[in-house]
């Protein structure tokens, strides 16, 4: 509980109160109820893919073969279920969204654009580390 206080005070030092109460909110959701962080970075789903070509071309791992290392280890979910085959596909329907989490810590919101969408180039593909 030292890690909490040292953690709150530096950013209540650095920011606000309501800041520091605000992070550590976020950081109890995310660590210790194990729910996905209110914000992070998404990724517009084009085509379905298997999920080790979608961890590899998100960049949540460095390479197809450790993107295979790390649904067999289980340690890749999406909406809270495990992905258990590297040959599970991964598909949205129109205007839907998953999460994709990889470990404990990195996640990924991915959606599908509506045909209006697809066509123009204005959007990123924000999946970093």
């Amino acid at each position: 509980m030292k890690e909490y206080g040292l953690a709150r005070e530096i950013v209540n030092v650095l920011h606000s109160p309501a800041a520091a109460r605000q992070s550590e909110a976020e950081f109890l959701r995310v660590s210790s109820q194990r729910k996905a962080p209110s914000e992070m970075p998404s990724l517009a789903l084009r085509q379905p893919m298997t999920s080790i070509e979608l961890l590899a071309d998100a960049r949540l791992a460095r390479s197809m073969s450790e993107a295979r290392r790390l649904v067999q280890q289980r340690g890749v979910r999406l909406d809270g279920q495990r992905v258990r085959d590297i040959h599970t596909q991964v598909a949205l329907p129109m205007g839907d969204e998953l999460t994709l989490r990889v470990g404990q810590r990195r996640f990924l919101r991915l959606f599908t654009l509506d045909d209006e969408e697809s066509n123009t180039d204005d959007y990123k593909t924000a999946a970093t580390d």
